[in-house]
């Protein structure tokens, strides 16, 4: 079964499919699912310390809390286009090198949250981390169901929706 067909919500799932065994490459597919539980595991916990801290950052910008929901808005409304945007490159250029630039922009966005020097800044930022956020967890699990057999990855599939 193609991978295209696995990836499908209607792909009915053989009865055999928990009985069949994994493919020779093991250790791959559980190095994605750690480096996608890290990647996602890692952006939750920068958007939520910054939801916490949106208090103490807006009395720095001498703006109002509301207003500093705003850039909590902007990061998960943006988190589509980044979904889509990266999830076309890993499509047309595989899955491995766009995860890499993918969380090395993560690494980038997040470090430059703490150097911003106004609240347009913040905004723009905010809004930059929704687009790499909006990827960093799918492309680890994009590659294991490519490294699974049509029927385990199928089984993986509903698993590793987030």
């Amino acid at each position: 079964m193609p991978a295209s067909e696995v990836l499908s919500a209607n792909t009915p799932v053989p009865a055999s499919a928990s009985a069949k065994p994994l493919n020779g490459g093991d250790e791959q597919w559980i190095g994605s699912f750690l480096a996608g539980l890290s990647g996602w595991t890692l952006d939750a916990f920068d958007f939520f310390l910054v939801v916490l801290s949106l208090t103490a950052i807006g009395r720095d910008f001498h703006e109002s809390v509301p207003k500093m929901l705003a850039a909590s808005w902007a990061t998960l409304a943006l988190r589509p286009v980044g979904a889509f945007l990266f999830g076309f490159i890993s499509d047309r250029y595989g899955r491995r090198r766009p995860l890499m630039v993918n969380l090395c922009l993560f690494s980038v966005v997040e470090l430059a949250t703490a150097f911003t020097h106004s609240y347009t800044q913040f905004i723009v930022v905010r809004a930059l981390f929704g687009i790499v956020m909006g990827k960093s967890g799918y492309i680890p699990g994009e590659i294991i169901l490519v490294l699974l057999d049509a029927g385990s990855g199928a089984t993986v599939s509903v698993c590793s929706i987030k």
